[in-house]
């Protein structure tokens, strides 16, 4: 499930009803941390304006990834747009609830919520079984470390507009279209099942020959070459 609370939320009364709004919500249906990893990651890049360079996602969970690898993968097209990650876990063990962790799935969260964070433990908050009930400590803790975070991590937006590290092929494909309507830059491998930068053709034999864009020739795959235009 994916909610969009906002957007353009420019002054603290537009942040304030954007909260609200999420705190009126009661997710349903189950949850898809890849995919909702993946969505962010699409906004980002659907976003990306000069005068707005400051990006940031947080994480908030009680279990584990069970979509591997997809969260990890997807996490890669925040880390592309220098997208500033947090992650905050509640780990209540099994036994106190109907639907505690094991040791070993605490184990598996805290490296989790780890990766999201780039390996940054700074930006890593562990509620650990108390839960929700240091959300409001733990929230102005963030507040305090966030704005200078920004600051000592000023992405430069211009460097890498695209991202191909799509987990599937319709986000692939209808991401570069937004992106580049006169002109591809990822595509989609059928034969890997990978979306990957147009002109990669440092593939397998199999996967050269599923590629569109690239060719064979004996045991090298290479590039095809562009069709000329013709001019009346």
């Amino acid at each position: 499930v994916v909610i969009k609370i906002g957007e353009a939320i420019t002054s603290a009364n537009n942040f304030t009803a954007a909260m609200d709004f999420a705190r009126s919500l009661t997710p349903d249906g189950g949850t898809c941390p890849g995919a909702a990893i993946e969505k962010a990651a699409a906004q980002v890049q659907g976003n990306l304006r000069p005068e707005r360079p400051y990006r940031s996602a947080i994480l908030l969970t009680d279990g584990v990834f069970y979509d591997m690898p997809r969260p990890r993968l997807a996490a890669e097209g925040l880390f592309h747009f220098s997208t500033l990650t947090y992650s905050m876990g509640i780990s209540i063990p099994q036994g106190q609830t109907d639907f505690g962790l094991t040791d070993e799935e605490i184990k598996r969260q805290r490296t989790q919520l780890l990766n999201f964070a780039q390996n940054q433990r700074q930006r890593v908050y562990n509620f650990g079984a108390e839960g929700l009930s240091l959300l409001d400590e733990i929230a102005m803790e963030f507040a305090n470390q966030l704005p200078q975070d920004a600051i000592d991590n000023l992405p430069d937006i211009e460097a890498r507009p695209f991202f191909c590290g799509w987990t599937s092929k319709d986000r692939c494909i209808t991401m570069d279209e937004e992106r580049t309507p006169t002109g591809k830059y990822c595509k989609w491998n059928s034969q890997l099942r990978k979306c990957l930068v147009k002109d990669n053709c440092n593939l397998s034999p199999k996967a050269c020959e599923a590629d569109e864009y690239c060719r064979r020739k004996g045991n090298r795959c290479l590039k095809k070459a562009k069709t000329p235009s013709l001019t009346l």
